[in-house]
């Protein structure tokens, strides 16, 4: 009789990559997010419009007209536009000997240490239209909203968000940390790997905050609840692990994927043979709502 996930206990792997270092020597690194012709003109038409919509809320809010709060908020709005287009920019998946690094600015707070033994290669997807790969199912909001077909599901996946500010407006959860996407991105791949709490020594080690437990536990203790469904067990746990779909935002499908089953078949992952070619041979492209709530698709 198979025991209840809640009579289980997940143990720290040896697979476990838990340093760059350990990952081994970098045999490629790629951009994923990097702006391609359409990327550009976007930033370009907007860094345009910018300083136009500044000077008008400046002037309109200046009673003598002064240029003074142009330039103050001016400074400020590019400063914070800045920001999360340095983050998609220098967002890089380096592929190592023994696993994936995928990182970007700040830091350790976007390290992420992907073992290869934890990619379930049988889960690879191309997605044609990145909007039509079914990431909206991991958004705080959809979590919040959505009636998932498993109870349990949206705090699962409110695990993999980050807590906003108090002071910041809108949900109190931001992007989901196994989401790498950008509004120019032309294609996406997906696959499920070591999940991202347990991928990021730095997240791994969050302590309890706003009567949320550790974030460890947080993430163990929605798993466990899940996991007593048979149907969920193949999609949620990968080599005794917890495992979450990872999305990313390509304009080279084809080439990210060759490089990381080449690597992944070096170091070891027999049954990786051959998963690039079949995933671009059966792209996953329905629109979302034809997506039904189907566990391999998650």
């Amino acid at each position: 009789m198979t025991p209840k996930v809640s009579e289980m206990s997940f143990r720290e792997p040896e697979s476990l990559i838990q340093s760059v270092a350990q990952a081994g020597a970098v045999r490629s690194t790629i951009y994923p997010l990097k702006p391609n012709r359409r990327g550009w003109a976007g930033i370009a038409a907007f860094w345009l419009v910018l300083p136009v919509t500044v000077l008008v809320i400046s002037l309109a809010a200046s009673v003598h007209g002064a240029l003074d709060p142009f330039f103050i908020m001016l400074g400020i709005a590019t400063l914070g536009v800045l920001y999360p287009v340095l983050a998609l920019v220098r967002t890089r998946i380096r592929i190592c000997e023994h696993g994936l690094i995928v990182d970007s600015v700040p830091g350790r707070s976007r390290r992420f240490l992907i073992p290869y033994l934890t990619i379930d290669s049988g889960s690879v997807m191309v997605h044609p239209t990145p909007s039509r790969g079914g990431a909206y199912r991991y958004k705080p909001l959809t979590a919040a909203t959505k009636r998932y077909p498993w109870p349990g599901l949206d705090r699962f996946v409110l695990a993999a968000c980050p807590l906003r500010p108090k002071i910041s407006l809108g949900p109190p959860y931001g992007q989901p940390l196994n989401i790498w996407g950008a509004p120019y991105s032309r294609h996406g791949i997906s696959f499920r790997a070591l999940h991202p709490v347990f991928a990021s020594p730095w997240w791994r080690a969050r302590p309890a905050v706003r009567d949320h437990p550790p974030r460890a536990q947080w993430v163990l203790g929605t798993l466990r609840m899940l996991l007593d469904r048979p149907e969920l067990r193949p999609v949620l746990v990968f080599n005794d692990q917890p495992v979450m779909r990872w999305m990313f935002g390509t304009d080279r499908p084809e080439d990210l994927l060759r490089e990381i089953e080449t690597a992944m078949v070096a170091s070891g992952v027999a049954e990786a043979a051959g998963f690039a070619a079949h995933a671009m041979a059966n792209p996953y492209d329905r629109p979302p709502r034809d997506i039904p709530d189907d566990p391999q698709l998650w």
